[in-house]
């Protein structure tokens, strides 16, 4: 229960964090910190009461589920095709980088694993708030610049939620391959929920206004509490209902509405986190590494920003760096990473602080380097042999005309296919489940038949889906002329979807369910994994190998 007690000094509190907020605007940095200084300060000078805490800690929850569902629309549905490519390879390349530098550096300090891990992801991320806010004060000199940095902040911001499905989702448990398997098939599955609510649903009551706004929230909070019903991160969720409302008609009308709730809440987790920071503080030496480790951890992120911009981005050494100096920053988002670790035990409470020195350091930092770019790029050049310099553009622009080739766009294509089978094959995963689990007549009369015949119309709709997605490729990537090899191509593509798409839904199910199922089912638990798994990719071997020497004796 809110008290006037919590009132009052949540009133005071966000007072004070306007205030400093405004000031870091005005010198040319994120309000954010000034949140942060906020809570900081308040919580050094003040004793604040328990109930306070426990009254920001859950707006901190709900905060952090709205601004992932933000994140997801601004990245909006139809803009993911063209994040493949060049921003996801700089991103993966940075990722790389940053991660096993960081975890190398802990390690010498002497760090446990599980933190280190922490500490390589904060460092792996830029600010897309920052960034942003750098391409407006100072524009680049070179014209895709600003669109290469932009994409990279949306494919980072992608790879965070997954993070944090991860790291919500290994909460007293082991991180291991079918860990990550599950996370990703399920994550599948309320994709293709939540894209069918938003198609067919959202347009028909989503109206514009308070009642529309209303409506709006309610759906990302609902879509994180499905989440986590699955074992997922509620921001997954959330991340996931933003993503998919961005095409519902009505919905552009109503995010400027969205924003400032947006923000305040976002107002109130900085406040809480620099509360917590400042419960831990003490000045001694273990404060003094974590600082120390979140200044290397932005020289880190930096280093990684650069040459992942200089080899992936296609734009050649110069501009590569120049890509770089703008996305040095480190993103708000490595408080909520560092927060939502702390929670599940991951690391101690000073990661937290580690994070926010981070954030405030690499803010500082990006906005010299972008500022004095010229001076820098034209020292760093002077290093670099030019039979290099050379050397290095052509590869790197020869790298971003490979990526965006036909092939590669096949290769996404059919990717996109496989992504859409596992879901679907998912949902009627979870809602034979869910049958079985709270309707218990079911149990003995109705599973074996409720199985096949769920599982056989996915099978066909698996194949109808693949021979459309093969034919598609076929005329507008491939380009294949000649008869024979065409239906040669397009029997093995359609072998390859189907394969795919079946071995790695029938995965997630039996790491979640297997159990289950075979002792609803009657049969050995080994005898379903054998089934299941062996039987029909070597059925789809027969099949492919009689139509490629049908195709021959024609």
């Amino acid at each position: 229960m809110i008290t006037m007690e919590v009132y009052y000094v949540i009133a005071l509190l966000t007072g004070l964090a306007f205030v400093l907020g405004y000031i870091m605007s005005r010198i040319g940095l994120s309000p954010a910190i000034g949140y942060l200084l906020a809570g900081l300060v308040a919580g050094l000078l003040i004793g604040i009461p328990k109930s306070v805490l426990d009254a920001l800690a859950l707006i901190s929850e709900i905060s952090i589920v709205l601004l992932f569902f933000e994140i997801g629309y601004e990245i909006h549905i139809e803009n993911l095709s063209s994040l493949r490519g060049f921003p996801l390879y700089i991103s993966i390349i940075e990722l790389v980088l940053a991660l096993g530098l960081s975890v190398a550096v802990s390690l010498a300090f002497n760090i446990r694993f599980n933190e280190a891990l922490v500490y390589g992801l904060i460092a792996s991320f830029s600010s897309t708030v920052f960034t942003y806010k750098l391409l407006e004060e100072r524009r680049p000199t070179h014209e895709d610049i600003p669109r290469t940095v932009l994409m990279v902040a949306a494919v980072e911001d992608i790879i965070i939620v997954t993070v944090l499905a991860l790291i919500q989702g290994a909460a007293g448990r082991e991180v291991s391959p079918l860990l990550i398997l599950e996370v990703a098939g399920f994550s599948l599955l309320l994709f293709v929920v939540s894209y069918e609510i938003s198609k067919h649903i959202l347009p028909r009551i989503l109206v514009p206004g308070e009642t529309g706004l209303v409506l709006l929230i309610t759906y990302g909070l609902l879509m994180g509490l499905v989440a986590g019903f699955l074992g997922l991160s509620p921001s997954l969720g959330a991340f996931i209902a933003g993503l998919t409302a961005s095409h519902a008609q009505g919905s552009k009308e109503l995010m400027p509405l969205f924003k400032p709730v947006r923000a305040v809440f976002i107002m109130l987790f900085l406040i809480a986190m620099g509360l917590n920071i400042s419960a831990i503080i003490s000045f001694d030496t273990t404060i003094v590494l974590a600082v120390v480790i979140g200044a290397i951890i932005v020289f880190i992120h930096a280093f990684a920003s650069i040459l992942a911009s200089v080899i992936a981005s296609g734009l050649g050494i110069e501009y590569g760096i120049e890509t770089g100096f703008y996305l040095s920053t480190v993103s708000e988002l490595g408080l909520v990473i560092a927060y939502v670790s702390y929670g599940v035990g991951l690391i101690e409470a000073e990661g937290m602080v580690v994070a926010a020195v981070a954030m405030a350091i690499a803010a500082i930092i990006a906005s010299h380097l972008v500022y004095h770019r010229e001076q820098y790029i034209v020292g760093l050049l002077k290093l670099i042999p030019e039979d290099v310099i050379s050397q290095i553009d052509y590869v790197s622009i020869s790298i971003r005309r490979l990526v965006e080739s036909k092939g590669h766009r096949a290769v996404h294509k059919l990717l996109h296919v496989i992504t859409h089978s596992i879901g679907e094959a998912l949902l009627a995963t979870l809602f034979i489940v869910l049958l079985v689990d709270y309707i218990p007549w079911v149990i003995s009369l109705w599973v074996p038949i409720v199985v096949l015949l769920v599982y056989g119309i996915l099978f066909y709709r698996l194949i109808t889906r693949a021979n459309k997605a093969a034919l598609r490729i076929l005329e507008d990537y491939l380009g294949v002329s000649n008869h024979v090899i065409e239906r040669t191509v397009k029997d093995l593509l359609v072998s390859l979807i189907v394969f795919l798409s079946w071995e790695v839904t029938v995965l997630v199910l039996l790491f979640k369910y297997g159990l289950k199922l075979a002792t609803l089912l009657g049969i050995p638990s080994i005898i379903l994994w054998f089934v299941l798994l062996v039987i029909p990719p070597i059925a789809l071997a027969v099949i492919f190998t009689l139509l490629l020497w049908m195709s021959k004796t024609k």
